[in-house]
């Protein structure tokens, strides 16, 4: 530091002016260096809430999924049964025969 003042003594007449430009070159870094650590702390709260507001839609999720899980098991034949639905024996299938050169005919892109 002694060393740095003694140049800007042998340049007299700059002295003041070095010595300004330093100073305030000084506190625009400062300024600067305050500006991104506050970035940062706003980024890591944002971060956060973000964490926590994640953490209470994945328990939300769970409680809905739980609940969807518990609603299907009830579905099984003694369930379908006491709404009135009954076994067919012989099932029956609906069938359509068209033939290959008519599906073809058929087939179209209608844009």
């Amino acid at each position: 530091m002694k060393h740095l003042l003694t140049i800007f003594q042998e340049k007299g007449e700059y002295k003041p002016a070095i010595l300004a430009g330093l100073a305030f070159l000084a506190v625009i870094l400062i300024g600067f260096y305050i500006y991104l650590l506050n970035i940062n702390v706003i980024k890591v709260i944002a971060l956060k809430e973000s964490l926590a507001r994640l953490e209470d839609f994945q328990k939300k999720y769970q409680v809905i999924e739980q609940k969807y899980l518990s609603e299907t098991k009830k579905f099984g034949l003694d369930y379908v049964h006491e709404l009135g639905f009954v076994e067919n024996s012989s099932p029956k299938f609906v069938v359509k025969k068209t033939d290959v050169a008519q599906a073809r005919k058929n087939m179209s892109l209608n844009f």
